[in-house]
């Protein structure tokens, strides 16, 4: 897996699989980075404004 940039939107990263892999490393890969992640509820996100 890797981040790409958005075609649409320079801003903004998208993380895409790009080698084959079996749907459970996947989801044990998905697992592994929710558990790192933060919620930061104090940000102004502006990109999810229109969303």
């Amino acid at each position: 897996m890797e981040f790409i940039q958005d075609p649409k939107n320079d801003a903004h990263f998208l993380l895409a699989v790009v080698e084959p892999m079996l749907i459970s490393d996947l989801v044990s890969k998905l697992e592994s980075i929710a558990i790192r992640m933060a919620v930061m509820n104090d940000l102004p996100l502006k990109a999810y404004e229109n969303a």
